[in-house]
């Protein structure tokens, strides 16, 4: 009894020595029950007697605290009318979680009773942390967005290099980055032939270009150029029954080195046909020019200079070396017009051509030299050759805002290999500036314990070669929700052009279920486009959502129209997921420069499309 006693004032003692937080207005939250009517008399009774009575009903109730969750508890009789509360706690800190966040994690990896792996979701039911059923339905991996397995992790092992599903892309010959792996069409190898032999053909800035011998037309010198198996034919050549007996200079094999002669000669006793004999020294056709006691050696000719034609002319052990010459593969008339200019290549065994990136030699590759485009390039400059510069860049400032959610992940790479394209017109261009702005940024908050959607300014108006560093680097890992605050970051990027508009951002909040957190880096207060003055503003969305905002109250249509509107020298371009959906039509047509196009996951089309905004926008009257 004496250690009862001992025990229970124990008890009291160390209760009366906790700190509590003071006491504030008791508030019920959507989580937990709806609080009952009670009345503002409290009765003062023994806290264990009113326990035991079955009238009374006590319950949790959360305080009102801006930064965390408190919690009283509150009994009330219920057998009185009207109900009176008998005991009213004070507030203490003492939920697991945030009650008004059910969902804490999703499919989190579980195993049941019998030990088989499964998914189950981690809740937050009356602020104490539960777990849903443990659902085993478990597969093999597969790539389709789910997490098969059950362990925590989608696709995993699954992804190929360019972040898709299925085999990566096959490296085709077309400049382009094909298989992601940072090189462009690498290791592009195949057979090819020519009349003349059987070589390979190397991918060199997307065309093909073959190191087998190049036949060419026949000319009079006893070989066989066009390789058809005849010498000279078709040509009024030399060696013909008046020709025999003169003789002609040739630097060819069995000759050794240097230059020597060869002449015509008859094939019969009768002189009715003709072939040309062997190219040999000087002194095997001219004896009497041999000095005494000096032998003639037939293969070895007269020092002359170097020639590319697969020879030692010079006879210094070399062949063809420091043969060098200007090349261009262009129209004649395009020459040194615009941005063509020639290139240069040298010989190898008789071949004039130039080293590909692996060191392989290829026939008639003119290195360096820049022919006439197919069609005129909004660059500034003459890119198609024909003496008229049609159209002169102006500065503008084009901000890309690129959604992140997982379904856009074909989508951003098909842009990605578009802009790629860019590079070889735009990347040292300083009249146009290039932004980056993403939605729907998936990161981890600390305070909310999950992950957010975050809206985020990835690169600020920049040179096209920063940009697309910062472009090329972003995290698909952070390619999941699907929360677009499209709207937000349109009328945000464009708060630095117009301040205030119709919409007071200061005041607004972002959604409640975020739990009152931040979702922009920098915060919305803080968001600054860095537009340049006297400039043309470009905005380009590329989303396959509908416009929204995540703001409290809302950004409407309305007021991202009437930014535009009042934003000087702006157009607007948007790729829409197709299927013939109105997304988007309403702001595209209450604008004067405004064009909506279909999001399709294809390089070459978002090229094209590309070019055409450049074309209507940074590019001046011809």
């Amino acid at each position: 009894m004496k250690m009862k006693k001992f025990l229970l004032i124990s008890i009291i003692l160390i209760s009366s020595c906790s700190v509590k937080k003071e006491p504030v207005a008791a508030s019920p939250v959507s989580a937990v029950p709806d609080a009952k009517d009670v009345v503002d008399n409290i009765v003062e009774e023994d806290t264990y007697s009113i326990w035991q009575d079955p009238c009374v009903k006590c319950d949790w109730y959360f305080c009102e605290d801006l930064s965390e969750v408190w919690r009283k508890q509150i009994c009330v009789n219920e057998c009185e009318e009207p109900n009176t509360i008998v005991f009213q706690g004070e507030c203490e800190q003492q939920l697991e979680c945030n009650p008004t966040q059910y969902l804490i994690e999703k499919d989190a990896p579980c195993l049941n009773e019998e030990g088989e792996p499964g998914i189950q979701d981690k809740v937050c039911v009356k602020g104490l942390i539960q777990y849903t059923e443990c659902i085993v339905n478990c597969t093999e991996e597969i790539c389709d967005g789910i997490d098969n397995d059950c362990d925590g992790e989608i696709d995993e092992g699954q992804l190929n290099n360019c972040g898709l599903c299925g085999p990566v892309p096959a490296e085709i010959c077309d400049n382009i980055d094909n298989d992601c792996d940072g090189l462009t069409d690498e290791d592009l190898v195949q057979a090819c032939s020519t009349a003349c032999e059987d070589d390979l053909e190397y991918c060199i800035q997307g065309q093909w270009f073959c190191t087998a011998k190049q036949p060419f037309d026949e000319i009079c010198d006893g070989l066989d150029n066009d390789c058809d198996g005849e010498i000279d034919e078709g040509i009024e050549c030399f060696c013909t029954e008046k020709d025999v007996g003169i003789l002609a200079p040739c630097g060819e094999s069995p000759l050794v080195c240097g230059e020597g002669y060869k002449t015509c000669e008859c094939e019969d006793q009768d002189c009715t046909s003709f072939k040309m004999s062997e190219c040999l020294a000087t002194c095997h056709w001219f004896p009497e020019l041999v000095l005494p006691d000096t032998k003639c050696d037939p293969y070895l000719g007269t020092v002359a200079p170097e020639d590319c034609n697969n020879h030692d002319d010079n006879c210094n052990q070399l062949v063809d070396e420091d043969l060098f010459s200007i090349c261009y593969s262009g129209p004649p008339e395009t020459l040194g017009v615009g941005i063509c200019k020639p290139g240069n290549f040298y010989c190898n065994k008789g071949v004039w051509g130039s080293d590909f990136e692996n060191g392989a030699f290829v026939a008639e590759l003119c290195m360096d030299e820049v022919i006439p485009m197919d069609e005129d390039i909004c660059n500034g400059e003459d890119t198609n050759c024909d003496g008229i510069t049609e159209k002169e860049l102006e500065p503008t400032d084009v901000l890309l805002i690129v959604d992140m959610s997982g379904s856009m992940l074909n989508d951003i790479t098909a842009v990605l290999s578009a802009l790629s394209q860019f590079a070889v017109h735009y990347s040292d261009s300083e009249i146009i500036k290039w932004g980056l702005v993403l939605i729907a940024v998936d990161e981890y908050d600390a305070g909310l314990t999950k992950n957010v959607e975050k809206l985020k300014i990835e690169i600020n108006l920049t040179d096209f070669q920063s940009f697309m560093a910062s472009f090329s680097n972003i995290d698909t890992t952070q390619m999941d929700g699907g929360d677009e605050q499209s709207l937000d970051a349109i009328y945000l990027s464009l708060q630095s052009l117009i301040g205030n508009g119709t919409f007071d951002i200061n005041s607004a909040a972002w959604l409640e279920n975020w739990g009152g957190v931040n979702l922009s880096e920098p915060e919305k207060e803080n968001w600054n486009i860095e537009w340049r003055e006297e400039t043309k503003r470009v905005i380009i969305v590329f989303t396959d959502e509908e416009p929204q905002s995540y703001l409290v109250p809302k950004i409407t249509q309305s007021d991202v129209i009437d930014s535009m509107k009042a934003a000087p020298e702006f157009s607007f371009y948007v790729f829409s997921a197709g299927f013939g959906n109105a997304y988007w039509d309403d702001i595209v047509n209450s604008l004067p420069k405004a064009k909506k196009f279909d999001l399709v996951p294809t390089a070459e089309q978002m090229y094209s499309n590309l070019l055409d905004i450049l074309d209507e926008t940074a590019c001046g009257e011809n």
